[in-house]
C-alpha cells in the first residue's frame, strides 16, 4: 500500500535523514534552491528551470492556490517538496496545478480540503513526466456532501506518475482520481503503490448510489 502521512500522525517514509530529506544538506554545486512559505512566493520565482529545488517550510497553510510551472529534464528534474515529509499541511481551498515537464512533487498533505473549483490536484494538459509522490489527502474531518463535486487528482498530459500516496476518506461527490483522455494523445500515466479509501457511499433521491463516486476513473462518457 505504501503512502504518506495522514491526519493520524503517520508520515511518509523519510528514508535516510542525512540524504534527500534534509533541507539543510549541502547543495550540490550548480544547483539552485529556494525556500518559500506561500503560493505567492512560488509565483514570484517565475517558470522554473531544470535542476531547481523548491522547499516549502513546514506548517499549516490555508487557501493556497499553487501553480507549479517549469521545464525540467530526465537528468535534472525540478524538485518541489515539503521541508520535511508530511510537515506541510494545506487546508481549506488549497489547490495544486502541475504544469510543465519533469516536475517532482513530494511530502505534502491536504487536510479536509474544500476546493472552490473542480480539481484539487491537477496535472495540466501538456504536462509530461511529472510526479506526485509521498503525498496525502485526508478528508476524515469533513462532512458528507452530496452537492459539491470535486476531483482530488486529475491527470491530463502524458507519462505522469502518482505513486506512494494516501488518499483517504473522500466524503463528497466526484471521482477521487481521474485519467482524462485527450484526442490524439496517448496518456501513458502510472498510478502505483497508493492507498485509496472512500468509506461512504452517497445515495441519490431514489436511495441508489449516486453517479460519480469512482475511486479511479479512466476517461469519461466521450472517451
Amino acid at each position: 500500500d505504501g503512502g504518506s502521512g495522514s491526519d493520524s500522525g503517520e508520515k511518509p517514509d523519510e528514508g535516510n535523514p542525512d540524504e534527500e530529506n534534509n533541507p539543510d544538506e549541502e547543495i550540490p554545486e550548480g544547483e539552485v534552491t529556494s525556500t518559500i512559505s506561500s503560493a505567492a512566493e512560488l509565483e514570484a520565482l517565475g517558470p522554473l528551470e531544470a535542476g531547481r529545488t523548491i522547499i516549502w517550510k513546514d506548517g499549516t497553510y490555508d487557501a493556497q492556490k499553487i501553480h507549479l510551472t517549469g521545464t525540467g529534464s530526465e537528468a535534472e528534474p525540478i524538485l518541489f517538496r515539503a521541508e520535511n515529509p508530511g510537515g506541510v499541511r494545506f487546508t481549506g481551498a488549497s489547490t495544486l496545478s502541475i504544469d510543465g515537464s519533469y516536475l517532482h512533487v513530494s511530502g505534502f498533505q491536504w487536510i479536509d480540503p474544500v476546493p472552490d473549483g473542480e480539481h484539487l490536484i491537477r496535472f495540466e494538459s501538456g504536462s509530461q513526466a511529472c510526479r506526485l509522490e509521498d503525498c496525502a489527502i485526508d478528508g476524515s474531518g469533513s462532512e458528507s456532501d452530496a452537492v459539491n463535486s470535486t476531483k482530488w487528482v486529475s491527470l491530463y498530459g502524458t507519462h505522469n506518475v502518482v505513486t506512494h500516496c494516501r488518499f483517504e476518506n473522500k466524503n463528497n461527490m466526484g471521482a477521487l482520481c481521474v485519467v482524462w483522455l485527450e484526442e490524439g494523445v496517448t496518456a501513458g500515466h502510472e498510478i502505483s503503490y497508493n492507498h485509496f479509501s472512500r468509506p461512504e457511499t452517497i445515495l441519490d433521491a431514489d436511495g441508489e448510489p449516486a453517479n460519480e463516486q469512482e475511486t479511479i476513473r479512466v476517461g469519461d462518457s466521450a472517451h
